[in-house]
């Protein structure tokens, strides 16, 4: 699993797998799920103002829908 973030854009990456050949799905709230194109399995997400989210007062989590 590969975890990084940019300062710049306040964006968190998360991959867990190999992202050639994957297509991005917006699944709302800020959050784009990669997915590989021949199955269709989650191997990465993108998570947009990653840092603004947990530095309220009451940090709220992300909910990623992934189908099992």
């Amino acid at each position: 699993m590969k975890i990084s973030y940019d300062d710049r854009t306040d964006t968190l990456y998360v991959f867990t797998g190999d992202q050639a050949g994957t297509i991005a799905r917006d699944v709302g709230n800020g959050v784009l799920l990669k997915y590989q194109k021949e199955t269709n399995r989650v191997v990465g997400a993108v998570v947009h103002d990653f840092q603004a989210r947990f530095k309220k007062e009451h940090a709220s989590f992300v909910e990623i829908p992934v189908g099992v």
